[in-house]
């Protein structure tokens, strides 16, 4: 999985980046899309 939460070429985005808060919603809104998409039925793909 590949998240791209913002880009540094961005100044806005770069100096948001740098602040705590920001990266602490960052990681609070991709473990609630986690949690959504298990609690839809999904499973993990295995291998084999």
């Amino acid at each position: 999985i590949l998240v791209e939460t913002a880009f540094i070429s961005n100044v806005e985005e770069e100096r948001k980046l740098k602040t705590a808060t920001f990266q602490q919603e960052v990681a609070e809104s991709i473990l609630a899309g986690i949690k959504a998409y298990f609690a839809d039925g999904a499973t993990l793909a295995r291998r084999g």
